[in-house]
């Protein structure tokens, strides 16, 4: 594991040091996903749309079997986000 300090600037960002985004491969536009557990924040790449669905909540089995739309997986997100994580962030600022 390495571990690297960096400083939050003024609008909120971090820059990810060069030799990070060159052993990823990750350039202007790339998007990132944060994890976030108990007191962690993790980066990384993103995944297929099916595996972040299924790492994000359950998938009833008849959804697991058929395709889903991007809109539905979007759909699928929201409300999970909703559900799990706005209000655990609630007055914690």
């Amino acid at each position: 594991m390495i571990k690297i300090k960096r400083k939050i600037g003024p609008k909120g960002q971090i820059v990810l040091p060069k030799d990070i985004r060159e052993q990823f491969n990750l350039k202007t536009g790339t998007d990132v996903v944060f994890l976030v557990e108990d007191q962690q924040i993790i980066i990384e790449t993103p995944k297929e749309h099916r595996e972040i669905i299924e790492e994000f909540c359950t998938l009833p089995e008849n959804i697991k079997k058929r395709k889903v739309t991007s809109k539905q997986i979007k759909e699928l997100i929201e409300v999970q986000y909703e559900e799990r994580f706005k209000n655990s962030f609630k007055g914690k600022r």
